[in-house]
């Protein structure tokens, strides 16, 4: 099954926890897209060891849908 995983979260036990998932749903012999802003943290964990496809995405800065609010 392809499975799609996104995150931005900071170091810690989250980030933790979203490795150990990722290599248990690759031991299943699933197949992991890894889509992450710039921003997030990537040197963290092994994530990119873990997924077969990863996409760095740009995050526009926020604009108000109605200029006149």
């Amino acid at each position: 099954m392809k499975i799609a995983i996104y995150h931005h979260l900071p170091s810690g036990g989250a980030l933790g926890h979203l490795c150990e998932v990722a290599k248990a749903l690759k031991s299943a012999g699933h197949e992991l897209g890894l889509f992450i802003p710039a921003t997030a943290e990537q040197e963290f964990g092994d994530l990119k060891d873990l997924v077969d496809h990863t996409i760095v995405f740009q995050r526009n800065a926020w604009r108000p849908i109605f200029p006149f609010l």
